[in-house]
């Protein structure tokens, strides 16, 4: 089980205003990097933004750009699968980082663990990190950007151990298989339980 897990915190609604970064190195289903960086976004921060991750204007104020760290962060996950909780957004900061400052984009498929948790626990009714960690018994100190990417990582290697998945393309089918099953079975049940509904509504009418 090899992966990237990574995290993004950014300064306002902009994709193109990270400013922190955690990225976990899985190799052999073991966590064997970890990579912290705060990020001077040279944007303005929306205070919902500080709100949410306690980063701010001066916290950053002496923090490498993004073009700084743009060296290693491609290292560390050009050719990798990328996992990330909420996939779409933080693969949208990753790309919209590169392009806006003309930097390579790394050439890395994505994998969704909030997507992974859906269909692997549909019983739960929230699949957000920090209900995820709670239940996995995770510590989390939830918005810092490594242990979100930290925690994510635990979360998918606890996924492919219960499922026996040796990697991610067989997790992945894995899980697309138990969801269409998980599909075919409530669309059963649904129709027993409308032919028990009318069967009871027919006894009804019959007796009236």
């Amino acid at each position: 089980m090899d992966f990237v897990a990574i995290d993004f915190e950014t300064a306002n609604s902009s994709r193109n205003s990270a400013c922190s970064l955690g990225a976990v190195l899985i190799e052999n289903g073991k966590i064997v990097q970890r990579k912290y960086s705060l990020i001077n976004p040279e944007v303005p921060f929306h205070r919902f933004c500080t709100y949410i991750h306690g980063i701010t204007e001066e916290t950053v104020q002496d923090a490498p750009t993004f073009s700084q760290i743009h060296k290693s962060v491609f290292d560390m996950l050009d050719g990798h699968i990328i996992v990330a909780h909420n996939a779409g957004f933080d693969m949208a900061v990753l790309a919209d980082s590169c392009r806006a400052r003309g930097l390579a984009v790394p050439n890395s498929s994505s994998f969704c663990s909030v997507e992974m948790a859906r269909k692997a626990w549909p019983e739960m009714s929230h699949h957000k990190l920090n209900s995820l960690c709670t239940h996995f018994n995770i510590p989390l100190k939830h918005h810092n950007a490594i242990e979100d990417a930290t925690a994510c990582a635990q979360i998918v290697l606890i996924c492919a151990e219960q499922f026996g998945a040796k990697n991610i393309d067989e997790l992945q089918s894995i899980l697309a298989k138990k969801a269409k099953r998980d599909a075919e079975r409530r669309k059963a049940e649904l129709a027993a339980l409308r032919k028990m509904e009318e069967e009871a509504r027919s006894e009804v009418e019959a007796q009236m």
